[in-house]
């Protein structure tokens, strides 16, 4: 029924510029064009049917291949992504562990040099002291003024030579650091308590 259509709406449409130029239909001389063309689309359609049907199946097949290897192609990159993220998530949680590790460490490492130089500061005020009284025992003969104002210099040179500026400017800076950190500890014991 179809092909009926197509056929009568094919030879309306071929013979209406010939109706038009006013000559006419002739069927000696128009209907052999028309004869032509179904035998020339006739013989297209038996020569190229089993080819077209070939092309287009092989081209169905191939676009379902390629889609398959698409969808293959996307899952395996979705995987990955997935992989990538994990990666990238333990990648900012070990950056967290060791950035605590670190500050735990600086901490220590601040504590013992504290006490180190806590340490330091009582040895040396020790000796002074022990110096000093050594000195004075020295003085005890009638030199006492003259060996006191000795020993009291050399006591200043010996702290003037341990202890430079930068020494006592840390050391204080430590001391006013610890304070901060014992005012705080004591809030923190209220806190609690």
């Amino acid at each position: 029924m179809r092909r009926t259509t197509a056929l009568t709406a094919l030879l309306m449409t071929l013979s209406s510029p010939a109706l038009a130029a006013g000559g006419g239909f002739v069927m000696e001389v128009h209907g052999y064009y028309i004869v032509d063309f179904i035998v020339f689309v006739g013989a297209l359609y038996y020569f190229l049917k089993k080819p077209l049907a070939s092309f287009l199946e092989n081209r169905r097949a191939a676009a379902a291949k390629e889609m398959d290897e698409a969808a293959e192609i996307k899952s395996k990159a979705e995987e990955r992504l997935a992989r990538y993220d994990k990666q990238l998530a333990s990648l900012d949680e070990t950056r967290e562990e060791l950035n605590k590790e670190f500050t735990r460490d600086g901490e220590v490492e601040k504590t013992r040099a504290l006490d180190d130089a806590k340490a330091t500061s009582e040895r040396l005020q020790r000796e002074q002291e022990r110096s000093l009284q050594q000195e004075a025992a020295k003085l005890a003969g009638g030199l006492e003024t003259e060996l006191a104002t000795r020993a009291l210099e050399l006591a200043e040179e010996k702290i003037a030579t341990k202890l430079t500026p930068g020494v006592h400017q840390a050391l204080v800076a430590q001391f006013i650091a610890d304070l901060g950190r014992i005012d705080s500890l004591d809030d923190f014991r209220k806190a609690e308590g």
